[in-house]
């Protein structure tokens, strides 16, 4: 008969790290949680429910395996990986813009400087902010106007969902959908917090997690 059955008989637990004993009934060992407790009986068994040597190493079997349980959950909430992310990256975006120029030019045929206009493509770095967000399995990327291409489609208040999303130990990566020749990658070192973007406009940056609607002061 295992002795946690004496549901009237006292035991004296000692719990590691505690110096003071609990004094627990047998039904009060079965509803309480204990990590690493020793067990001994301190009264004598009601009558007709005799006294064995193997009663406490029972409670204390029974109470390592609990212990042994805790453990386990707490190493599991300590390894599950993080799913959900909202981070704000600050950094340098790069986009090609048109510039126009005005001077003049020698014209060979007409043996004269003449009045000329030219528009050229330049690259043009931008100093931005890129949110992240990632929540269930899904996410989506905000980009400023900036580094927005002038036919973008897709989008909802600036927002655009995130594509072929995976999310791993070291690295976050996905792709997300301009338009049909604009299709950015984006790749996240979770160790480092270095963000890069890469399609027809570039971004890289330094990404900090942040709490929604959270205030600083």
């Amino acid at each position: 008969m295992s002795a946690l059955r004496h549901s009237r008989r006292v035991w004296k637990c000692r719990v590691e790290n505690d110096e003071e004993p609990l004094n627990l009934t047998g039904t009060q060992i079965k509803t309480t949680i204990i990590e690493s407790a020793v067990c001994v009986p301190t009264t004598a068994p009601t009558r007709g429910q005799p006294v064995t040597s193997n009663h406490a190493p029972r409670t204390l079997a029974y109470l390592t395996c609990i212990s042994a349980t805790l453990a386990s959950a707490s190493v599991f909430a300590q390894t599950a990986p993080r799913t959900d992310f909202d981070l704000l990256c600050n950094g340098i975006g790069e986009r090609l813009e048109s510039h126009e120029s005005y001077g003049s030019e020698w014209d060979s045929k007409k043996h004269k400087f003449v009045d000329s206009d030219r528009t050229s493509l330049d690259t043009t770095q931008i100093q931005a902010t890129v949110q992240v967000e990632i929540h269930d399995g899904q996410g989506r990327v905000r980009l400023p106007k900036r580094l927005l291409p002038a036919l973008a489609s897709g989008g909802e208040d600036g927002w655009w969902p995130l594509r072929d999303l995976q999310i791993g130990p070291d690295r976050i990566q996905a792709s997300y959908r301009l338009n049909g020749l604009n299709k950015p990658k984006l790749d996240i070192d979770r160790r480092t917090g270095h963000i890069r973007i890469q399609g027809v406009e570039t971004f890289e940056g330094e990404c900090s997690a942040v709490e929604p609607g959270a205030k600083r002061f």
